[in-house]
């Protein structure tokens, strides 16, 4: 009997599971839509402010320091005497030029001019000595015509004594020559000692070496090259990394340079200029420099303060060219244009509607709206 129970009960499984795979089973019914499905879009409202535009550089507060330089090189570098840092004194030897070439010159010629006063006094030695001996023969003709005098001895002894005279003067026009040939040998080394001396800056007054070129022995040398740069403390100026303003100075156009051409077109065209040092808000003002020498010298600033300011310190520069106060803003991504006319796409009512406008400034980062566009009016933005 439990037999045939077991079995009943095994079948009943079996035909359960046979009509659970045989019949479909309904899906539950989907969630009710609240919105129908749309394409979102960045966008962006606009709203009124302060279009600033501002260039940024970088530099450091340092003492105001004077070039030193050779007006004239006469040869190549040679070396330097000290370095950034070192105090120096009135007088004290800084650089030199490489003098081996014009050292040898001057020993050669400091010998030729021996060997010269050498044969001078030689060649006067020998013609004294033929002069005596011209003497002692017509003062033995003299003794000679004491006794026997005729025509003929006193012709020889003034013959004699004719020749004695011309020889004196002689002597004395080769003495000259001499004395001149001498002296224009010593001007000459003179001009090389001067040369020499030329090839050697010395500071003209005390003060600490701040800079110095980067050279080596035997490189060329310019004119007027700055190769040390000194200060006496006294002063402290801004000076920029010079580097971003290499391509920024002005250059000449079919009129000629312009107006202002020792300022950088970022200084040229800033409406305020300031520096931030240690959480310190300055203006500052551009110290001009010559044509000549702005490739060589930094692009520097005064600080319009009483505060003094300490040399060695981080600057953040900027240069304001825009200001439009009170306008309405719009960022640059917003922006289209068709030619050189904007355009933005406003949203309204879900849909994107192409918009003319009209810009009265722009930066790289922000537009000034003065037509076309409300305070609050949604537009999009490209990501």
């Amino acid at each position: 009997m439990m037999k045939k129970t077991l079995f009943i009960s095994v079948i009943t499984l079996l035909c359960l599971s046979f009509a659970g795979c045989t019949n479909e089973v309904e899906a539950p019914p989907a969630p009710e839509l609240v919105r129908p499905p749309t394409s979102e879009v960045d966008t962006t409202t606009i709203q009124r402010g302060n279009l600033v535009g501002v260039i940024r550089r970088t530099g450091l507060t340092r003492y105001i320091s004077e070039p030193l330089y050779f007006d004239r090189p006469v040869s190549r570098f040679g070396e330097f005497h000290v370095y950034p840092g070192e105090y120096v004194t009135t007088g004290q030897l800084l650089v030199t030029l490489d003098t081996e070439q014009i050292d040898e010159q001057i020993d050669e010629q400091v010998q030729r001019i021996a060997n010269m006063r050498r044969d001078h006094a030689l060649a006067v030695d020998m013609r004294l000595l033929e002069i005596d001996i011209m003497v002692l023969e017509h003062a033995n003709r003299v003794n000679q015509a004491a006794y026997t005098f005729d025509q003929e001895a006193a012709e020889t002894l003034e013959a004699q004594t004719g020749n004695i005279e011309r020889a004196q003067m002689e002597l004395r026009q080769q003495q000259e020559r001499n004395r001149l040939q001498l002296r224009h040998a010593e001007i000459r080394l003179e001009d090389m000692r001067a040369r020499r001396g030329a090839a050697e800056l010395y500071a003209t007054f005390d003060g600490r070496i701040t800079n110095a070129a980067a050279l080596s022995h035997g490189d060329y040398v310019g004119v007027a090259q700055p190769l040390l740069f000194i200060t006496d403390g006294s002063q402290v100026i801004i000076e920029a990394v010079n580097k971003p303003f290499t391509s920024d100075w002005p250059q000449p156009g079919p009129g000629g340079m312009p107006p202002d051409p020792w300022r950088p077109n970022t200084v040229r065209f800033a409406s305020q200029m300031q520096a931030h040092i240690n959480g310190q808000v300055f203006d500052i003002e551009y110290i001009p420099v010559p044509l000549d020498e702005r490739d060589t010298r930094p692009v520097r600033f005064h600080a319009v303060s009483d505060i003094p300011l300490t040399a060695g310190e981080y600057v953040a520069l900027y240069f304001y060219n825009i200001f439009i106060p009170d306008t309405l803003l719009i960022p640059e991504n917003a922006l289209f244009f068709s030619g050189p006319q904007p355009y933005v796409y406003r949203i309204v009512n879900g849909e994107m509607v192409y918009t003319e406008i009209r810009l009265e400034g722009r930066t790289s980062l922000m537009g000034a709206v003065s037509y076309g566009l409300q305070e609050g009016d949604v537009v999009f933005v490209r990501s």
